[in-house]
């Protein structure tokens, strides 16, 4: 019988210290983290465009509360286009260099000891760089001045402008150690399917 008692109490010593080192680990109040993330599924892809530069994206947040982070975040990617035939035969493709800049809120929970739910909105600025070229592309081929593009029907060139962009996303994290993590998230940025690594202190 002592014997029992002795596995029960010592089963309960274990636990009881697991759990205190996996609370340690989840973020708290006045944490910060850096996440450094790469999109999976690019919204080019939508389009059939070729994604030139895989789209990477850096967030920086602070938790204000245990459930609620504030965030600031960058991306980038590059693509170019499917080849678009212009009414006079001519193919023509696009090719954007984007650049995303913007602030998060979040509200988190963590449904198990090392998985972490989340979802809030995002407010930013996207800003790309439209270059339309001549298509099909060889090597060393030079694009066609950006400011005079072809104006042929039923395609027109329009020259990008950068804009508000708004939207909303939801993730989920998985706790490595006590201050590594690994997430995935989808939402509105350069990638419709983002996933990465997590750094916290």
């Amino acid at each position: 019988m002592k014997k029992w008692i002795f596995v029960i109490a010592l089963i309960g010593l274990v636990s009881a210290n697991l759990n205190a080192q996996i609370k340690k680990m989840q973020a708290d109040k006045g944490d910060f983290s850096l996440d450094l993330g790469v999109g999976v599924i690019p919204f080019f892809a939508i389009d059939n465009g070729t994604t030139d530069v895989w789209p990477i994206s850096l967030n920086l947040s602070y938790r204000i509360q245990k459930h609620f982070t504030v965030a600031a975040f960058a991306g980038y990617t590059a693509a170019t286009s499917a080849p678009i035939l212009l009414a006079d035969g001519i193919p023509v493709q696009y090719r954007n260099n984007q650049w995303v800049f913007g602030l998060k809120g979040a509200a988190h929970a963590y449904a198990f000891d090392r998985v972490e739910f989340y979802g809030g909105i995002q407010m930013g600025y996207s800003l790309p760089n439209v270059t339309e070229l001549s298509a099909p592309l060889s090597p060393g081929q030079e694009p066609i001045d950006p400011t005079a593009p072809s104006q042929d029907a039923p395609y027109k060139y329009k020259p990008a402008t950068g804009k508000m962009v708004y939207g909303g996303f939801v993730g989920s994290s998985f706790l490595i150690s006590e201050r590594i993590s690994v997430f995935g998230e989808v939402g509105y940025g350069v990638a419709l399917l983002n996933a990465g690594v997590s750094l916290k202190w």
